[in-house]
């Protein structure tokens, strides 16, 4: 029988022909498994921009192959020969174990709060096998060609084999062709990973955070000319001045929005909404309502803000517009299983989606969310026009999302959140427009009232240089904050919109205390 070019020549009684040439075949299939599972990314790839019907079916296709590829390399290091693949065959068996858990992870949709911290651990590997081939490189060729200065032909090289393993005496030898097969096989394997960072609100650092609340400064008390902006999350007790400037994508608002560009469009809910948006005129019928949220099959990020023109359609900025007055954000870190209450408190503000991203995937977890992107709202025979959503954040603290629809025709502060917040509230919202303000209200419902200036660390600015829209509850006892989008003018009755509201001893601490004056109940004489 004449040997093939992978018949290889061994160290004296280690194995037999036989044993060599399977050694060749496991790695002729590693290196057609890699090609393959690159021509399905390529396909993946495609299938984001122009549809994303097939996703789970690819998911499974990989989930078998990768089931496929470990099962073989598990055989290759458990027989008694096998030792030749050393260090390598261990590394690519646990690389293809995280591929599967990750796959296993999308499929069933759930949370795993290690599978960062393991795609990152071995993603570093990879970066650091990549380094170590980079250094090989200089003196051999990595693609099966020969060291330098060798001008024989390759076909007719009977190489040893001879495997790369740090942990035995022979880790000094030249690498031989099955080495470079090995070297290209993990080259391709460093570049294919399944295991993203995990979507969600970021902090001032750009790591993950539960939520947060932060308040845009105006220019007039600001020295980056209303750029600068305070943060708020579950590990402080007050306000911190963000050391990014609100235009930057190293701030935690740029930071947690910048997820949205750049998606995976097969695996990734996105919208971006805004009733004063970068690509249209506002549009006065519909909600009065800012927002942006991207989730994957796991985990997500929903923001409430008070921004026109924002964010922007393809990278990360900060509009002009934005920074001639205060403006309020509050972000939560959700799990995907909230996606339908978030849809639904969309749907009756009657949100304005410029941007949006909708897989097949999540029609079925959240059926609210195609309403919502094809602009569908409530029907004529619908007789409830507010919705109260339950919402829990990934580390467990709950808030509740308001949301009123145009024909509740009502203050969405007095007629419908303090009620059921049962305390008094004061209310921070933009006063400067053409409709009439609504005012301070006292009587039967709870008190809300409207606060006239703000002080923010020592800065203080009045409501006319304000169009943030948030409330604070009066009542230590019921420690809430609330978000949102609707001013407190009667023009407002007639616009959809709402608030999301987290009860915090800290939180409520650091809002209740920016309240500077307020307009209080008249007293009858």
């Amino acid at each position: 029988m004449r040997p093939s070019m992978y018949v290889v020549k061994d160290r004296p009684g280690r194995s037999s022909y036989a044993a060599r040439r399977w050694y060749a075949s496991v790695c002729c299939f590693l290196l057609v498994y890699l090609i393959i599972i690159s021509v399905i990314l390529i396909i993946f790839a495609l299938f984001s921009f122009f549809g994303d019907g097939i996703s789970k079916g690819i998911a499974v296709f990989k989930l078998l192959l990768s089931i496929l590829f470990a099962a073989v390399v598990a055989f290759a290091v458990v027989r008694k020969n096998a030792r030749a693949m050393g260090i390598v065959m261990i590394l690519m068996l646990v690389v293809a174990m995280v591929d599967i858990v990750n796959v296993f992870v999308s499929l069933l949709g759930k949370s795993n709060a290690g599978q960062a911290f393991f795609a990152i651990l071995f993603s570093l590997v990879r970066i650091a096998y990549i380094i170590h081939l980079f250094f090989v490189a200089n003196k051999y060729s990595l693609f099966f060609g020969l060291p330098k200065g060798t001008i024989a032909n390759p076909t007719k090289v009977v190489p040893r084999l001879q495997f790369y393993n740090p942990l035995t005496k022979h880790s000094k030898l030249a690498p031989t062709l099955e080495q470079k097969m090995w070297k290209f096989c993990l080259t391709i394997a460093a570049f294919i990973s399944y295991g993203n960072a995990r979507l969600g609100c970021k902090n001032m650092n750009g790591e993950d955070v539960d939520w947060f609340a932060a308040i845009k400064l105006p220019p007039g008390v600001d020295e980056r000319k209303g750029k600068s902006f305070v943060y708020f999350d579950s590990t402080q007790d007050g306000w911190e001045m963000s050391p990014e400037a609100i235009d930057s994508n190293k701030s935690a608002i740029g930071a947690t929005i910048n997820q949205i560009y750049g998606i995976d469009k097969m695996r990734t809910f996105t919208i971006a909404y805004n009733d004063d948006s970068p690509v249209k005129a506002v549009d006065s019928n519909r909600g009065h309502s800012k927002g942006v949220a991207a989730f994957d099959n796991d985990v997500g990020f929903w923001m409430v803000h008070s921004i026109p023109n924002f964010p922007p359609l393809k990278k990360y900025d900060y509009p002009k517009s934005g920074t001639r007055f205060a403006q309020s954000l509050l972000c939560l870190s959700l799990s995907t299983n909230a996606l339908e209450d978030v849809g639904q408190y969309m749907r009756f503000a009657q949100v304005t989606p410029f941007l949006s991203n909708l897989p097949d995937s999540f029609k079925v977890v959240a059926p609210s969310l195609v309403d919502v992107v094809n602009k569908k709202s409530l029907s004529n025979s619908d007789t409830i026009f507010t919705t109260i959503r339950g919402l829990e954040t990934l580390d467990g603290k709950r808030a509740r999302g308001f949301s009123k629809h145009k024909k509740f025709g009502a203050d969405l502060w007095y007629d419908f959140i303090a009620p059921n917040l049962k305390t008094p509230m004061a209310v921070e919202t933009w006063r400067s427009g053409s409709g009439k303000d609504v005012g301070t209200k006292c009587g039967k419902k709870e008190n809300v009232y409207d606060v006239n200036t703000v002080n923010i660390l020592g800065k203080t600015f009045l409501n006319t240089n304000d169009h943030s829209k948030w409330g604070v509850s009066m009542n230590r006892d019921v420690p809430a904050v609330c978000i949102g989008d609707v001013n407190r003018q009667r023009s407002q009755y007639k616009r959809g919109g709402g608030a999301v509201c987290i009860e915090d001893v800290k939180l409520w601490e650091t809002f209740h205390g920016s309240v500077g004056d307020y307009n209080g109940c008249r007293v009858r004489p």
